[in-house]
């Protein structure tokens, strides 16, 4: 590989690349066998540098970074961040953190390892290696080599000038959950201590302070909102790495609910802009929760501002904020406008907390609701108090909207009747001199407000006859529509487009909206 200790060349780097059907390069694990030290952990992978990746035949990206990290002061900055981020705080490079992944490797391939030693042991030995000595070289590397390998590495950086030898500030805590109004306290050796609380470097690159977002560290700091903490130590010219750390606060995990979903605007009938897409939100705990820093992960991508959201209040992100005010209108509490769109054939979304929490976690389908998909209404959760977010992957807990358009920033308040609750009961079609009508009937013993529900011959159309707002259904009663007073009457308010009934036959559609057709 390229950071070969048996030359200073690169060698057995092997890659394929997939021109038929293009997916990037693979790059194959060759000659892995002196990784993880061969003799002790003060193998010295740093230097010597490596000296011919200048030609075609031998570049590689270990020469690049050695090229980059010896000249570059910015790049040599950034590299020491992530070795900090790596080696310190739970990294993927601690001594804990290294050995459990040895650990959990080990377990996957210990019975292959039999036949493996089987097929392979004697190959360079006449006395075979078998399945203890692959046991025992596990045993050297998880309690001898990996102890204190981190701590050797960091130093042959800090020798080779790629690490700077001013520590980093430290935290109390190294970010997490915590209550609204805690402190955050930060420590340092002797310097100047610098931090920013909105996710900005102190430094800038160059190497200057960034006066514009950095403030110097003089006491505990009070946490009123989730929060992003970078902070460095400046000592005698000498930036230290970065030290961060997200602090999520509030129960924000544990009251923030997605409550209503249009992927699909209306491609039928009056036609919406597809660009009307939006995800509703809100809170169903008791207290106000700020949103600053969570984020949607998966489905559409968006990480929302500082936002205080209150208890039982709404909020809207949506994919184009301008075509969503030109529907909706302006007064609506949208928080800002989202990357990407929702897939019309459903898929999964993600959401999470300032700490990476998950939230949400679910897939909705566009075959749950047929009105959902492209017919105008949204998807919309039944009860997002009591909905369980493992619920959420359940046709069961959602519903269309009870109005086209949705209920966008606030509650569905519509009627939302059990199926079968109102129902076409009797229709005359082809009436001659008479009107055509479609008769309604309340199976049940409520009476039923019936306002702002759906008449039409269409199924791509559902919504050609909006019936009257306030309009109720008896009890166990009928209500009557005329063809000439209703449904094909222009001067009615609610007749979108006009429809008559065949003779030849066809069907007639009531739709509400939430309970199906």
């Amino acid at each position: 590989g390229p950071g070969s200790r048996f030359g200073n060349i690169p060698n057995n780097t092997y890659g394929i690349y997939n021109r038929a059907h293009p997916d990037g390069w693979k790059w194959f694990h060759h000659d892995n066998e002196h990784t993880l030290g061969t003799s002790q952990s003060e193998t010295n992978m740093v230097t010597p540098f490596t000296t011919a990746g200048s030609q075609w035949r031998y570049f590689n990206p270990h020469w690049q970074h050695e090229r980059l990290a010896t000249q570059n002061a910015d790049y040599r900055m950034h590299f020491a961040d992530h070795v900090y981020r790596h080696f310190f705080n739970g990294g993927l490079l601690t001594p804990d953190v290294s050995i459990a992944r040895i650990q959990r490797r080990a377990k996957e391939v210990e019975m292959a390892v039999i036949a493996e030693s089987a097929r392979w042991g004697d190959s360079k030995r006449s006395t075979p290696l078998t399945k203890q000595d692959w046991q025992n070289e596990i045993n050297r590397i998880v309690n001898s080599y990996l102890p204190g390998r981190t701590g050797v590495v960091l130093n042959q950086f800090k020798s080779t000038g790629w690490y700077p030898n001013v520590n980093p500030p430290t935290f109390d805590r190294q970010g997490g959950h915590v209550q609204p109004g805690s402190y955050l306290q930060i420590s340092g050796s002797a310097g100047t201590l610098y931090y920013c609380l909105d996710g900005s470097d102190p430094r800038l690159p160059g190497g200057n302070v960034n006066t514009d977002r950095a403030k110097y560290y003089t006491a505990a700091i009070k946490l009123n909102a989730s929060t992003h903490v970078k902070t460095r130590l400046y000592s005698s010219g000498t930036w230290s790495a970065l030290n961060e750390a997200v602090f999520a606060v509030g129960p924000v995990a544990q009251n923030l609910r997605i409550s209503e979903v249009m992927y699909h605007p209306a491609e039928t009938g009056n036609p919406d802009d597809p660009n009307t897409e939006f995800i509703e939100l809100t809170n169903i705990g008791s207290s106000t929760v700020n949103l600053n820093l969570v984020s949607f992960s998966n489905g559409v991508d968006f990480t929302f501002p500082s936002y205080d959201l209150a208890p039982g209040a709404y909020c809207l992100v949506v994919r184009d904020k301008a075509a969503f005010q030109a529907k909706y209108g302006s007064s609506l509490p949208v928080v800002g406008q989202y990357a990407g769109s929702l897939n019309n054939a459903g898929e999964r979304i993600e959401l999470l907390d300032a700490a990476g929490t998950v939230i949400h976690d679910f897939h909705f389908e566009d075959d749950w609701f047929d009105v959902t998909d492209g017919l105008g209404f949204s998807l919309t959760v039944k009860d997002p108090k009591t909905t369980g977010v493992n619920g959420y992957n359940d046709k069961a807990f959602w519903r269309p909207s009870a109005k086209m358009g949705g209920s966008s920033g606030a509650a569905d308040s519509g009627q939302v009747p059990a199926l079968g609750s109102a129902v076409i009961n009797e229709l005359l079609a082809n009436s001659g001199q008479e009107s055509d009508w479609i008769e309604l009937r309340n199976t049940t013993s409520q009476a039923i407000n019936i306002g702002g529900w759906y008449l039409s011959d269409d199924a791509n159309d559902l919504t050609k006859y909006t019936i009257g707002a306030g309009t109720s259904l008896p009890a166990n009663g009928y209500l009557v529509f005329y063809e000439n007073r209703h449904f094909g009457n222009k001067s009615d308010p609610g007749c979108k487009k006009e429809f008559g009934l065949r003779a030849s036959g066809e069907t007639v559609y009531l739709h509400s909206g939430s309970a199906g057709v």
